[in-house]
């Protein structure tokens, strides 16, 4: 999501993150993540009008095909 915005906001499986920003998010996946569908969505807000773009990932076993 390029340009410049009022505010930005990132949910992880709908909970909001700590540290919402403009700067790059990192997730970590590690070896207590939860293995099944996950979102993280971003919520921006632009002259009072918001805009949202989700990402839907699958964590699964290593064993998995």
């Amino acid at each position: 999501m390029n340009g410049e915005y009022d505010s930005y906001r990132w949910y992880l499986n709908g909970y909001s993150m700590s540290g919402n920003t403009r700067s790059t998010v990192e997730i970590s996946i590690y070896s207590g993540y939860t293995i099944g569908i996950h979102s993280l969505m971003a919520v921006v807000i632009k002259d009072g009008i918001p805009y949202s773009k989700e990402l839907i990932f699958r964590v699964k076993y290593k064993g998995e095909s």
